[in-house]
């Protein structure tokens, strides 16, 4: 199954995933190899009587030997750069972290990104520091859509979680310039899988997020706060949006039921204020950085369009 995982091919990652999945829910009813084959098995085995593997390494104690397995090879496997190998095992990961098998929480698959993910020393060439900074990026993309659809527990528990995935999306953006835009997205995904008002949780108890936010545009990573801001803006406490230099700040307020609801929350943004002249000139310096992408067009210009 891992091998599959790591295929050019959408279809036959997707294949892997789901055989992965339905062999770990197999291995813990007591029947199967856990998705890795005669050799995963093998190697398992070989492991317990050594005493290298007593079952309940990388913090996840409630997980048998299969699942334990599959989720070490999962979270290595991210800093892989053959094939297809991060979006496959980034699936799974997600797939395994939203319960599937009902023996993985997205908190346990963000302590397994933290033990098998390789840690930077100083011997770290620069090829091995690239891979390592996707594979915590994709780990950290794959715990924000395990959070989708109340996966993760309790809203307390869902909303810890989703700080910590902001928090390693937004320290991978500030290591590395060029992923800077898929670090963002990965904090727009987080928004998604968690919903308006619990993400508005997570900005109001995460100042890495507030610190993102309100950063001068007109510097370094400028694109992606003015891309942040515009995106999450619905979800911005008023505290928040008042400290935002890039979004022109709206007028209009949500009032009564559904402002206590959405914790006194203001509209979307004002678009027609977003274009004006004036304020073009404000975030212009950060359009022209945006050009980092080329030759593809950064997410922030495509959000303009759409817009406009």
């Amino acid at each position: 199954r891992f091998w599959d995982l790591a295929s050019e091919r959408e279809e036959a990652r997707i294949d892997a995933c789901v055989g992965l999945v339905r062999d770990l829910s197999r291995a813990s009813d007591g029947d199967g190899d856990g998705g890795g084959g005669a050799d995963a098995k093998d190697a398992r085995d070989s492991a317990r009587a050594s005493g290298r593997d007593d079952g309940n390494d990388d913090g996840n104690d409630g997980c048998d030997d299969a699942v334990t397995y599959a989720l070490r090879r999962l979270t290595r496997g991210l800093s892989s750069g053959r094939g297809g190998a991060r979006q496959g095992f980034a699936l799974a990961l997600s797939e395994l972290a939203r319960g599937a098998t009902a023996k993985l929480t997205p908190g346990q698959a963000l302590e397994a990104l933290d033990a098998n993910v390789a840690p930077i020393t100083k011997s770290t060439k620069g090829s091995e520091i690239r891979d390592i900074f996707l594979g915590r990026l994709f780990g950290a993309g794959a715990v924000a859509r395990a959070l989708q659809g109340g996966g993760g527990g309790s809203d307390e528990e869902r909303a810890r979680c989703g700080g910590d995935v902001a928090r390693r999306a937004r320290a991978v953006a500030m290591e590395k310039m060029h992923l800077a835009e898929p670090a963002a997205a990965c904090v727009i995904e987080l928004k998604s899988s968690l919903g308006v008002e619990l993400f508005g949780t997570v900005v109001e108890r995460e100042p890495s997020i507030r610190e993102w936010l309100s950063a001068d545009c007109s510097e370094k990573g400028g694109a992606e706060t003015v891309w942040l801001a515009c995106e999450l803006y619905d979800a911005l406490p008023n505290s928040v949006r008042e400290k935002i230099t890039c979004v022109p700040m709206t007028t209009k307020k949500t009032s009564g039921k559904k402002a206590a609801k959405a914790g006194a929350r203001g509209d979307g943004v004002d678009w027609s204020e977003m274009f004006t002249r004036t304020h073009l000139k404000k975030i212009s310096n950060a359009l022209l950085e945006a050009s980092y992408t080329h030759p593809r067009m950064h997410s922030a210009w495509e959000m303009l369009i759409r817009e406009a």
